[in-house]
């Protein structure tokens, strides 16, 4: 189930600094925790230990907001006008006094809509929750029927961007995003690690049920050892993930694509972040597979990595020793 984009773009408006607003994602609703009343408070902390907290005021920032406003105003007086108000005591009444003076004042809720817009969306990118992004409606009966509207002033590239106001009407951003994995948004990877290590043991012929427990272990070991670990997002949701690890050099030791979004540039979207990472670092990228993993082979050649390295070979068929390849881009001189 998605939740309503809207929704939370509801909550971050209404955000003050007596409640905080939290989406518990087992029961896909949002709960509160009143910061000024414990004994009316709904939200309760063993409850919902896997709750994750909504943008809240300092996170909104539209004092900020205001500050990215003036730089978009043309007219130099008043832009000037703009800039001292938002100075000393009552900014927010000044400002406003200011916009209406110089007829501003639906460019200003314009601008900060498509703040909280965005806000929203990175909310939900972050943490893995996908999102309908369209308002519902019904049309009139005697009116033709309109097309959904999906404009929500976004440019393609908003997360570059976020300062700029971009030009209307535009379309929502297609592309795959990749995000960072920490403790606090790590869950809804867990369940395609599960997936991947059960499709792993497939290719062996062997029948293994979803490990969920051991799973949520193997991320959260990642995780404490600081290995850089990343998911692509597709309107929120978690489409793919990958760890490396980041010792000597820069190790790719996983990369898995839900299959219904295979074959549609995510993998590639994650194998250049994770080189980009390896650049960053300075460090050669290496990647360290199972031989039987034919399809990865397929896919490191179709990314210019044809070249094996080094191979492996060990005693023993067990888990813990099967063979191993070790490819790079680095050619081989005999």
């Amino acid at each position: 189930m998605k939740i309503n984009l809207q929704s939370v773009i509801d909550e971050i408006e209404s955000a003050d600094d007596g409640t905080v607003a939290y989406y518990d994602p087992r029961t896909e609703t949002i709960v509160y925790e009143f910061r000024y009343d414990p004994s009316a408070s709904t939200y309760d902390p063993d409850e919902y230990h896997a709750a994750i907290p909504l943008p809240d005021r300092r996170r909104i920032d539209d004092y900020h907001n205001m500050e990215l406003f003036i730089e978009t105003v043309d007219d130099s007086t008043a832009a000037e006008w703009l800039s001292n108000a938002i100075h000393g005591r009552g900014a927010f009444r000044m400002f406003r006094a200011a916009l209406e003076r110089f007829d501003l004042t639906e460019d200003w809720y314009d601008f900060r809509d498509r703040q909280h817009r965005i806000l929203a969306i990175e909310w939900c990118e972050e943490n893995g929750i996908e999102y309908e992004s369209s308002y519902a409606f019904l049309p009139d009966e005697d009116e033709d029927e309109e097309e959904e509207d999906n404009s929500y002033g976004f440019d393609i590239d908003y997360t570059k961007d976020r300062n700029i106001p971009a030009p209307k009407p535009v379309s929502l951003p297609k592309e795959v995003r990749i995000t960072a994995i920490t403790k606090h948004n790590s869950s809804n990877i867990v369940y395609m690690h599960a997936d991947c290590v059960k499709e792993l043991a497939a290719l062996k012929k062997i029948r293994l049920e979803q490990d969920i427990e051991t799973a949520q272990e193997e991320i959260d070991e990642a995780l404490k050892r600081q290995d850089p670990v990343f998911a692509a997002v597709k309107d929120g949701r978690y489409v793919g993930y990958m760890i490396l690890e980041n010792d000597a050099g820069m190790i790719l030791r996983t990369l898995y694509v839900r299959p219904d979004y295979r074959r549609k540039g995510i993998g590639t979207a994650l194998f250049q972040k994770a080189q980009e990472c390896a650049a960053e670092e300075g460090k050669e990228l290496r990647v360290i597979m199972k031989p039987y993993i034919v399809k990865m082979l397929g896919f490191l050649s179709h990314n210019g990595w044809d070249t094996l390295a080094e191979i492996s070979i060990v005693k023993g068929r067990d888990e813990e020793t099967e063979n191993t390849l070790s490819l790079n881009k680095t050619n081989l001189k005999y």
